[in-house]
């Protein structure tokens, strides 16, 4: 699980708009919330506790809006209600659902464990990105490289690397990025943590 707190929010002040996958606890949302100057924003979340979790935590803030079920479902539906903003800032971080003994969440569905690719194609495809910004957490199961925290330093990474065996590293990298915004964006690879890319438009990096 990444880190939002490890970026300043301020950067993206002009920005409209914020989406997040992956709602978790909203820790993430709320520190969106207070500390960025969206006017709307969106989160999803799979496992349906964490959602009635977040629903009462955040039920004051009338400028949030929770969307319950898998990303790649719901991702056209809140880039709709979005579409009268001229920009976004996407942290996406919907991979590897959280399952817990107080919320409890199971699929061997790999389309939903590790939705970026889906992810990022819908959203590519069903809006116009040219002013927007992406965050995206855990670089480390996409590529190899000098993270803050390796692959290897989490307790259970041989159970993982075995049952996941086309991540950590996946064979074709974040090609699948840098092919859909080549013409559009730059990216940015962050070592911190578990690694992060920061996607932004050609020559307005915040």
């Amino acid at each position: 699980m990444g880190i939002l707190k490890n970026f300043n929010l301020n950067r993206f002040n002009g920005v409209q708009a914020f989406l997040e996958t992956g709602t978790q606890n909203g820790v993430g949302l709320e520190y969106a919330h207070r500390n960025g100057n969206f006017l709307d924003l969106h989160s999803i979340e799979i496992n349906e506790g964490y959602y009635k979790y977040c629903s009462a935590k955040f039920s004051n803030a009338k400028n949030i809006t929770l969307w319950h079920g898998n990303s790649i479902e719901k991702i056209p539906q809140v880039l709709n209600a979005i579409k009268q903003y001229s920009s976004c800032l996407y942290w996406l971080d919907a991979h590897i659902p959280e399952d817990t003994k107080e919320y409890p969440f199971f699929t061997e569905n790999e389309e939903i464990i590790f939705p970026l690719e889906k992810e990022f194609d819908l959203i590519t495809k069903n809006r116009d990105i040219k002013n927007d910004y992406f965050l995206i957490d855990d670089l480390r199961v996409y590529i190899d490289g000098p993270f803050q925290y390796p692959f290897n330093s989490h307790p259970e990474s041989k159970k993982y690397k075995q049952k996941y065996p086309n991540y950590f590293p996946h064979k074709n990298g974040i090609n699948f990025i840098e092919n859909l915004v080549k013409d559009t964006h730059d990216i940015e690879k962050i070592w911190d943590h578990e690694g992060y890319i920061y996607v932004y438009p050609k020559g307005k990096k915040l």
